[in-house]
């Protein structure tokens, strides 16, 4: 029979009242709140492999299941639904179960590649997993069942060894970890793939020192660089080297020595540089004394991360080959501090940099005759403390991402800061933009997250799980994207933002441009890397459809601009196909005499035919139609309200009735293309001849002779084979004349009678204002005749340019629509009144 109080009593039902007893007690959710917290300050106080979600550099993400028995993996993934990214759905990876046998799962760490995930359980087991052929599809590589079951041996450190680098076995994918003071690797080399293991024992001075609770490690050029803390409150430096027996080895001697394989060996180079007086203060204000350190006996601080920051990869500005060691120290949340501990940071981060130091010996030295003449003493290893960092959130995650520019770490309130890891300069994005290294400096944050921006006050027991969210926490291969666990263990996407310029209202160029610039270098190293660019394709994809594109209603004006562009555009195809068939059925008697085809073409004035000849109008064309064709099958996705609608709808209804698809000018161009670049190949031209038939088209309007054949083929072949596609009645009788190119008594009619607006394409008449009319005489005019005409080549732009959204306004202003013509010339002011 279950007890009274089994159940929780409710104190205000015991004495049946509504309200609350305001005994003062403390409330529910602070204590499951801060049980989360210390439940996971604990885990990184007492073992140093406690990472329970880690995104591979190949896209995949893996974490452990809330009941620590599981590991489930996700990936990003375009939906194609709605083409959003979003994390897909839970895969479990059903070997881990089986293959731990129960024991509680404490760690998961990728190798540098991200092709291999290694599981660790509470017992120092090891079991590893290969994307074989999907990133929800992993293969067993490693059992566990291969380690035996020891509550002694947890792992505290582990690192995985790039097996692309030249100074190891190339194709071993290798794991170091510590038991207690025990180096351990694990080797893949031999044929069947079976993993080997090699060990070596660190040397500590004392059998407390044995007794490790964290490790860091990681690879350079020189060796494994590895720094551990003991029991003892003691953090010791080591400097390994993996040798190879033999060094250099060819993996076709197997066929004289089946079993000869390399053997790895440990060679300790450094060992033993300790850092003394670790502990720091809980007073941050007490004298000038910046490394303000307190004993282990009377500190309230305990070292709940370590970790050692190498310099960054690509970066060579101010470089340093001295590596730093940083630890995290957190005091405990149910620490009662006494009234002078009122404002003690949560956490506190303390870093020391690894220097050399000449050796110092006593001159009695000196005395002492040496066999050898010139003895050089080696320089000693020091660690020298830097000044420390106060944190008033509780540090969760330390991580070196992009490329090791930027440090990251993760506060318990799920909030992100980023550092400059040589200098621990805050990065914001209000430094210099003028050089970019990260993401982070160029102004891209993650922004709070709402579940942890509550009062505990307002939140019940589930709103609390939602709160302690950000306890377990994973960048991915670029650093802009993390995931978290939440409160029940699932794994939510959190992802960074930026403004992109516009803040307040107003617009940066210079913001807007950094953070495209970091997104392209991001991108860029990525790629260059082989590490997965999912991420970034999210930050871009959420910026396309979200930064202010879809906020801002279309500008009708724009679309309007949009609409006499493309008849303009679309009257200008017609005008070169129509041309085109006239010079077939004029040429079409001479096709068969060469000699005579020559001879007639270089009679023929054909402004079109140089357009298609010439390789940068040709290109101009392409890029024309393929605008139009994105134009007409968009029509349908893309529902606009309004004037904009309306406008659009034209758009759509023109290329719509064309006589002549837009696929069948694209066919057109593409054997003109094919044509030009056989014929050049059979005249032995290469690139640099190339330019001089370019240059007699474009300044000279004359057809060259290398070109003359491709003139014949185009009307032999390329133009009846698009008859059948084309309405021939419908293209001849169409107007042309206010393109402004043909030479006829219709265009010459036209350009003195009309006006086209060279950015509208709008044809519009002189509308003067009558001699007796207020205009006149006030020498005034309506804003629509208002008229600006270009310095350079007299084409006219009409009517006033008023206020507009700012997306449309910062097009314009792109284009230079504003401030210059087309051409590059200067606008002039006039009116109807002074013509």
């Amino acid at each position: 029979m279950p007890m009274i109080m089994d159940g929780g009593l409710n104190v205000d039902d015991l004495f049946g009242e509504s309200g609350s007893l305001e005994l003062g007690l403390p409330s529910t959710t602070t204590n499951a709140s801060s049980k989360g917290l210390a439940q996971r300050l604990d885990e990184m106080r007492l073992l140093g492999c406690c990472q329970k979600i880690a995104w591979s550099k190949q896209g995949c993400i893996a974490y452990i299941s809330q009941d620590t028995l599981r590991v489930n993996l996700r990936h990003l993934e375009c939906r194609p639904s709605d083409g959003k990214w979003v994390l897909s759905d839970d895969t479990p990876l059903h070997p881990v179960a089986e293959t731990h046998g129960g024991q509680p799962l404490v760690h998961l760490s990728w190798n540098e590649i991200g092709s291999e995930l290694a599981v660790v359980d509470s017992s120092g087991r090891v079991s590893i997993y290969n994307i074989a052929i999907s990133l929800n599809s992993l293969a067993g590589q490693r059992q566990a069942g291969f380690d035996p079951v020891d509550d002694g041996a947890q792992i505290v450190g582990m690192m995985w060894l790039n097996i692309q680098r030249s100074r190891w076995y190339k194709d071993a994918g290798l794991i170091h970890h510590f038991d207690a003071a025990q180096l351990v690797l694990f080797t893949r080399q031999n044929p069947d793939n079976k993993w080997a293991e090699i060990s070596a024992e660190l040397k500590n001075a004392s059998y407390s020192d044995r007794l490790l609770t964290h490790a860091a490690l990681v690879a350079t050029q020189n060796g494994v660089l590895i720094a551990t803390h003991s029991a003892c409150q003691k953090i010791y430096f080591y400097r390994v080297q993996i040798n190879w027996t033999p060094p250099q080895w060819d993996p076709s001697q197997l066929k004289q020595a089946p079993n000869q394989f390399p053997a790895p060996s440990f060679r300790f180079m450094h060992a033993k540089v300790e850092a003394p007086c670790i502990f720091p203060s809980a007073n941050r204000n007490g004298d000038e004394n910046t490394h303000d350190l307190a004993s282990p006996t009377n500190s309230p601080y305990c070292l709940t991360r370590l970790d050692i920051i190498l310099p960054a990869h690509d970066n060579s500005a101010g470089l340093t080959t001295n590596p730093w060691i940083i630890a995290v120290f957190s005091i405990p949340p149910h620490a009662t501090p006494d009234p002078s501990q009122q404002q003690s940071p949560c956490s506190v981060i303390v870093r020391w940099q690894l220097e050399s130091a000449p050796q110092v010996l006593h001159p009695k030295f000196d005395e002492v005759m040496s066999k050898k003449n010139n003895v050089q003493i080696k320089p000693k290893s020091m660690l020298r403390r830097l000044d420390d960092i106060y944190c008033d959130k509780y540090v969760v995650m330390i991580e070196q991402t992009e490329h090791g520019n930027v440090l990251a770490i993760a506060y318990d309130d799920s909030s992100v800061s980023f550092y400059d890891p040589k200098t621990t300069a805050v990065l914001n994005g209000a430094d210099d933009t003028n050089t970019l290294t990260s993401l982070a400096q160029a102004g891209f944050h993650y922004p709070p997250d709402s579940a942890g921006c509550f009062p505990f006050s307002f939140l019940d027991e589930a709103e609390v799980d939602i709160f302690i969210a950000g306890l377990h926490i994973s960048f991915s291969p670029s650093g802009c994207n993390a995931v978290t666990l939440d409160g029940e263990g699932q794994a939510q996407l959190r992802v960074m933002e930026h403004s992109y310029g516009e803040e307040n209202g107003l617009y940066d160029e210079n913001k807007s441009s950094a953070a495209i610039a970091s997104l392209t270098l991001a991108f860029c190293r990525g790629c260059g890397s082989e590490f997965n660019t999912d991420d970034i394709l999210l930050i871009l994809k959420r910026q396309l459809s979200s930064g202010g594109v879809q906020a801002e209603p279309p500008d009708p004006d724009a679309i309007r601009i949009i609409l006499g562009n493309t008849k303009w555009a679309l009257d200008l195809l017609h005008y070169i196909l129509n041309d085109l068939l006239d010079l077939t059925d004029e040429l079409e008697g001479v096709l068969s005499d060469p000699e005579a085809f020559a001879q007639k073409l270089k009679s023929i004035n054909s402004l079109p035919l140089i357009i298609l000849l010439s390789s940068m109008s040709r290109a101009f064309l392409r890029f024309i139609c393929r605008g139009l064709r994105g134009i007409h099958a968009g029509y349908a996705s893309a529902p606009l309200p309004g004037d904009a609608g309306v406008y659009y709808a034209e758009i759509y209804q023109t290329l719509d009735s064309s006589p002549v698809r837009i696929d069948v000018y694209e066919k057109l161009l593409a054997g003109v293309d094919s044509t030009v670049r056989h014929v050049y190949h059979g005249a032995g031209f290469g690139d640099n001849e190339r330019p001089g038939p370019e240059k007699e088209l474009l300044v000279n309007g004359r057809i060259p002779p290398v070109l003359v054949t491709a003139v014949s083929t185009i009307i032999r072949q390329t133009i009846p084979a698009l008859k059948p596609e084309i309405d021939r009645m419908a293209i001849y009788m169409g107007d042309y004349s206010w393109l402004g190119l043909g030479s006829d008594r219709r265009a010459e009619l036209y350009r003195r009678t009309r006006d086209v607006d060279i950015i509208k394409k709008i044809p519009f008449r002189s509308t003067a204002p009558s001699a007796g009319s207020d205009e006149a005489q006030n020498g005034k005019h309506s804003p629509s005749q208002v008229r600006r005409r270009c310095v350079r080549c007299c084409e006219i732009m009409c009517g006033a340019y008023p206020l507009r959204p700012l997306l449309s306004s910062r097009m314009m202003y792109k284009l230079g629509y504003v401030r210059y013509c087309i051409c590059g010339g200067g606008w002039t002011l006039e009116s109807d009144i002074n013509r």
